[in-house]
């Protein structure tokens, strides 16, 4: 059976969902160790440089109605260069990954850490970013949900909710 992109869309949110709340059920039960406080901090931290920078990437191609120049994934096209925000907008990712990783050891099912170090996978590739911040390239749904993601992050930071 073919999987659409909506379909995969709504499947890795989906395991975004129930990791976050995994994570934070985890968290409650383990406020009383320091290590996993520490830990708690550093995913947090890492958590609110990536709405920093997801929120100055997308207001700088919507500024400029272009997208950052990307790696290519394909090796028919010539190799571009990361952009330095974008490069590390993808560090962050990777932190967070390893940090997340750290903080549900032994906590949760090996399916349940497989399927969240799928989606950092998939989160992790340049040509993603690069598809979700070509403004020029881009419908303007599919931009008005960048726009709005971008919004909420702003929003859950704003408020030191982040």
């Amino acid at each position: 059976a073919h999987i659409t992109p909506k379909d995969h869309f709504h499947k890795v949110d989906q395991i975004i969902l129930r990791t976050i709340i995994k994570v934070g059920i985890i968290s409650q039960r383990l406020l009383d160790q320091h290590k996993a406080l520490v830990l708690m901090h550093r995913v947090e931290n890492l958590s609110r440089k990536f709405g920093l920078i997801y929120c100055e990437l997308v207001t700088q191609a919507d500024e400029d109605g272009i997208s950052p120049p990307v790696s290519s994934s394909s090796s028919n096209s010539p190799a571009k260069t990361l952009t330095p925000d974008l490069s590390y907008l993808l560090n962050i990712l990777k932190k967070l990954q390893d940090g997340l990783n750290a903080l549900i050891q032994g906590q949760l099912s090996d399916r349940s850490i497989s399927q969240m170090n799928d989606v950092f996978q998939e989160l992790q590739d340049p040509s993603l970013w690069n598809r979700i911040l070509d403004r020029a390239n881009s419908t303007l749904q599919e931009w008005d949900l960048a726009l709005r993601l971008r919004d909420s992050f702003q929003n859950i930071i704003d408020a030191k909710l982040l």
